[in-house]
């Protein structure tokens, strides 16, 4: 068992997000790289150096399309049929595994993966966006505590520090106390169901990522965005970002051009996970 490094995750996510790509021109379906994966196709062509994983949006009705079609030779996806999750992960389980802090999948063992979220429908009031987006939070909360009460304990002690893992481990002590498994999770998801359906896409001028919701990053798009995209090169290939990305990336980011210090620079994915090659072979 070998772990991977950084340059081992941008391979293998970079490899998954280029099968995500060829079956999105296939069958038409519409996607975006978000978050640091955006900055990084802008600022970079290609990953934030000290990134570790890749972020996609796509609207609600390309999302849908995209989890009861998409299929792969190499890859598996993740719903919320199959998972504790409300968005979407494509990840491979035949050449890699992870130790993680928090369950998501069901029943398999998950491996390298990267997300995709869709965009909801988002009411165009401020206030009424504001009361949407603090509802999935607590939904979300309420998720990622129930999920982190099935962690490993023992990996609590592999992924991190001794003294975070110590706090941890008291947290995932408190969780199993109050959350009695898979039941609290199918309830969850349910209601995070109804809340993402409560506003009609065909009707809406606003989108917003509320599968996974973060005060700073959870800001509504116009869903005009989406008739303009353009390719970005990204790495040694090119994937779609919206046209409009600087006013995307500025209402989030503000100077997105510029390098963050060493002390704001983020990991994601190897903040809760560590990630192993199945066979040296």
């Amino acid at each position: 068992m070998k772990e991977m490094t950084l340059q081992d995750l941008h391979v293998f996510c970079l490899e998954i997000a280029k099968d995500v790509h060829q079956f999105c021109e296939t069958k038409g379906i519409r996607y975006s790289l978000a978050y640091g994966s955006l900055i990084g196709a802008v600022r970079h062509k290609g990953f934030i150096p000290w990134d570790d994983d890749i972020d996609i949006i796509m609207p609600r009705p390309d999302f849908d399309r995209f989890c009861q079609c998409y299929k792969s030779d190499k890859f598996k996806l993740a719903t919320s049929d199959n998972a504790f999750i409300a968005y979407a992960r494509v990840f491979d389980n035949e050449r890699t595994f992870c130790r993680t802090l928090g369950r998501w999948l069901k029943s398999e063992r998950e491996g390298v993966f990267i997300d995709i979220f869709p965009m909801d429908a988002v009411c165009e009031d401020t206030k009424a966006f504001i009361d949407q987006r603090d509802r999935a939070k607590k939904i979300l909360k309420l998720q990622l505590d129930n999920r982190g009460a099935k962690k490993d304990l023992l990996d609590l002690f592999r992924i991190l520090p001794f003294k975070e893992a110590i706090r941890s481990l008291r947290v995932t002590l408190h969780n199993r106390f109050f959350y009695d498994g898979e039941t609290d999770l199918d309830e969850i998801s349910r209601m995070y169901k109804e809340l993402l359906a409560e506003n009609k896409w065909e009707e809406s001028k606003y989108c917003a990522v509320l599968a996974y919701v973060n005060d700073r990053i959870t800001q509504p798009v116009p869903i005009c965005f989406w008739e303009d995209l353009i390719l970005a090169d990204f790495e040694d290939t090119a994937f779609y970002i919206f046209k409009s990305y600087h006013k995307v990336l500025k209402d989030v980011y503000g100077d997105y051009m510029k390098i963050p210090t060493i002390e704001q620079r983020e990991q994601h994915a190897l903040a809760i996970a560590r990630f192993y090659f199945k066979s040296l072979n």
